[in-house]
């Protein structure tokens, strides 16, 4: 993986540089975030962030936050494997879901999540890239993630913070800063990616594939958090929403 040397707007975003190496199967490396009923223990092995600075004179107006992720899953059954591409799946819904699922306002969800998935079939191993967005009525927030599996209950998440000096929701965020030269800056990161299995991870991965020999990626769409309820109440909200910005335009 390419990736620049530390560059924060102001300085004061904290830096995690890697180990030479880790040994992913030491337990004292990973955490739980909030509670032990999470899909899975994590480690941060990097942390870095990114400015970028805007037309002349007007200094910063974004930065990229790059954290890389070693999580360590708890298997829902004997077989479990991230080697398998359906548990892989339901590994990141499992951690979406995790994270956002009970994030709730005016019954909308307050994220949407995966959004453009997109597997990665050049590593070998399950891996995908996806989005997290902020619902129409929240602040701008969007994250790109790449995950991938390593051994048959770690992944890896590279996980992408898109982060734009200016008020407003997403798509008027979007309006005043464009996200494509971010995306396209992390595209690169994500496409310089490369990985080479352990000899007996790849015999595990081997292992898996005679069992599986058809089995691939899906499609995955974003996650239906609501019930019919909240999505009626979600709807009258909007239609008010909506109307008191066009009042508020006139």
């Amino acid at each position: 993986m390419l990736v620049n040397s530390h560059g924060p707007s102001a300085g004061r975003d904290d830096k995690v540089e890697p180990c030479e190496e880790y040994n992913l199967y030491d337990d004292s490396l990973y955490r739980t975030q909030r509670s032990d009923n999470e899909p899975s223990r994590y480690f941060l092995a990097l942390c870095r962030s990114w400015g970028f600075r805007g037309p002349i004179f007007s200094g910063y107006i974004a930065k990229v936050n790059f954290a890389v992720l070693v999580q360590r899953v708890k298997p829902r059954r004997e077989d479990f494997s991230l080697f398998n591409a359906r548990d892989f799946e339901q590994f990141q819904l499992d951690t979406l879901f995790f994270e956002h699922g009970n994030k709730t306002e005016n019954g909308r969800n307050l994220y949407d999540a995966p959004v453009n998935w997109k597997a990665v079939p050049r590593l070998t191993v399950p891996a995908a890239t996806f989005e997290v967005l902020s619902a129409p009525h929240r602040g701008g927030v969007r994250k790109k993630i790449m995950a991938f599996a390593v051994e048959h209950d770690i992944c890896v998440w590279l996980s992408f913070n898109f982060d734009r000096y200016v008020p407003g929701n997403l798509e008027e965020q979007d309006q005043l800063i464009f996200p494509e030269p971010l995306d396209e800056y992390v595209q690169r990161i994500i496409d310089s990616v490369e990985l080479e299995l352990s000899e007996s991870a790849r015999k595990d991965l081997l292992d898996v594939r005679s069992k599986h020999p058809d089995m691939s990626l899906t499609q995955v769409d974003p996650i239906k958090w609501t019930t019919p309820e909240q999505d009626a109440e979600w709807e009258e909200y909007y239609m008010d929403w909506q109307e008191r910005k066009r009042l508020s335009i006139r």
